[in-house]
C-alpha cells in the first residue's frame, strides 16, 4: 500500500508540477473553507451534492500543522472521496482507522521528500516507520517545513496580482501602479486575504481576525466594509477581479 500511495502522489505531483497540496486541491476542483470547528477537530474532508470540500479549523494558528491536516484531508479527497473523514487534533483514532493510516503516509509522500523520509532526527537518529501516526508526520514535517516556511515568508513581502499590488514589507498597496489609501483596519483586511488567497474566508473568521470578536449574525457591517475596500482596488465593484463573495460563507481573495 505504501508504494501504491507513494505512485499516487508522484502521479499528481507531476501532472500539476506540485506538491502544494493547496494548489492541488484547487487543480482539482476542491474548495477549502477555513472556519471555527469542534476544540478536537483539525479539519475534516466532506463531500457535499457531488462537491468536494475540505474544512479547516480557523482557530489553529500553526500553518505548519494546518498544511499537514490539508494534505491529510486532500488524501482523504483523492482516495477516499465516498468518504466524511475527519483528523482530530488529539490524533485518537488515527492509529486504529486503515483510512486514517493510508491519509497519513499520502501526506508524507506529499511533504517529505524520500531523502527527508529516511533523515529526520527527533533527538536521536531514527527512521520513520510505517504506518505513520500524526504525531510522528507532524514532527517529521515541521523540521523540514520550518526553513522552507521562512524562505518563502522572505520571498512573498510583495504581492502582486494583475493590476493590484501589495508591498507588504512596506505597507503600502497599488493599483494601476498608483498608491491608494487604506485605513489601518482596511490595510489589515487586506493582509488577512492576500495571505489566504485562493481560500475561502467565513464571515465570522474575517471578524475574528480583523476585530477580534464576532459582533452579529447578519455581517452586514462586514459588507459594508468590504464594500468600502472594493470601490478602492476594483475597476468594475459590480463584476470584481480581486475579492470574490461566497454567498452565505465568506469571501476569497483570487491567486490567479
Amino acid at each position: 500500500m505504501n508504494d501504491k500511495i507513494r505512485r499516487l502522489v508522484s502521479y499528481y505531483v507531476k501532472m500539476l508540477g506540485t506538491n502544494n497540496p493547496e494548489k492541488i486541491a484547487k487543480s482539482l476542483g476542491i474548495t477549502i473553507i477555513r472556519m471555527p470547528l469542534d476544540d478536537a477537530a483539525a479539519g475534516f474532508y466532506k463531500l457535499i451534492n457531488r462537491r468536494k470540500y475540505i474544512f479547516l479549523n480557523s482557530d489553529i494558528d500553526d500553518e505548519i500543522f494546518l498544511q499537514v491536516v490539508l494534505a491529510h484531508e486532500l488524501g482523504h479527497a483523492i482516495m477516499h472521496p465516498k468518504e466524511n473523514c475527519a483528523f482530530m487534533s488529539r490524533h485518537t483514532l488515527l492509529l486504529t482507522s486503515k483510512l486514517e493510516s493510508q491519509a497519513n503516509l499520502f501526506a508524507a509522500h506529499l511533504l517529505i521528500n524520500d531523502d527527508m523520509l529516511k533523515g529526520y532526527e527527533l533527538g536521536a537518529d531514527d527512521y520513520v516507520t510505517k504506518p505513520f501516526s500524526a504525531e510522528e508526520l507532524l514532527a517529521r514535517i515541521r523540521v523540514g517545513l520550518r526553513h522552507k516556511n521562512s524562505f518563502v515568508s522572505r520571498q512573498d513581502q510583495e504581492f502582486v496580482l494583475d493590476y493590484f499590488r501589495m508591498d507588504l514589507e512596506k505597507r503600502k498597496v497599488y493599483v494601476h501602479d498608483q498608491e491608494i489609501h487604506l485605513t489601518p483596519l482596511e490595510y489589515k483586511m487586506m493582509v488577512l486575504l492576500v495571505n489566504n488567497s485562493g481560500k475561502v474566508l467565513t464571515h465570522h473568521y474575517i471578524q475574528q481576525e480583523v476585530w477580534g470578536y464576532d459582533t452579529t449574525d447578519d455581517y452586514q457591517s462586514l459588507r459594508v466594509f468590504m464594500a468600502n475596500i472594493r470601490r478602492k482596488i476594483e475597476d468594475n465593484t459590480a463584476n470584481p477581479r480581486f475579492i470574490l463573495t461566497e454567498v452565505g460563507v465568506g469571501y476569497r481573495f483570487v491567486d490567479e
